[in-house]
């Protein structure tokens, strides 16, 4: 009787974490505009195709995931350029934001290096 209700119990687990995807290779019309909850967001950070110089090609690409009560949604817009438009743009990028130079280790981390690196005797 045991090995039943713990046979439905996993049949039960493994239906509960099953999860769907949606995964839509969009026009790039859509870009931006596909009637989303991420569009909206997602028009704060993400460039305007207006805004973008001279490319070779473009893409776009929405994705949607789900598991019972998780969910997350994903743009992605890639962008190819020429050499000389690439190594110029990356130089205005430079200019513009301060990159880091080092890797940066949280103190998490630290702390789990030391707590691992102690010989308790």
């Amino acid at each position: 009787m045991k090995k039943k209700y713990f046979f439905i119990f996993i049949i039960i687990l493994i239906l509960f974490f099953i999860s769907y995807s949606i995964s839509n290779t969009t026009n790039i019309k859509k870009y931006l505009n596909n009637g989303t909850k991420i569009d909206t967001y997602a028009k704060n950070f993400m460039p305007a195709i207006e805004d973008l110089p001279k490319y070779r090609d473009i893409s776009y690409k929405y994705n949607h995931f789900s598991i019972i009560l998780f969910e997350t949604e994903a743009i992605t817009l890639v962008v190819h350029y020429d050499e000389e438009t690439y190594e110029k743009e990356k130089g205005k990028l430079t200019e513009k934001y301060k990159f880091l130079d080092h890797k940066v280790v949280s103190d998490l981390i630290k702390i789990n290096i030391i707590f691992l690196n102690t010989n308790f005797r």
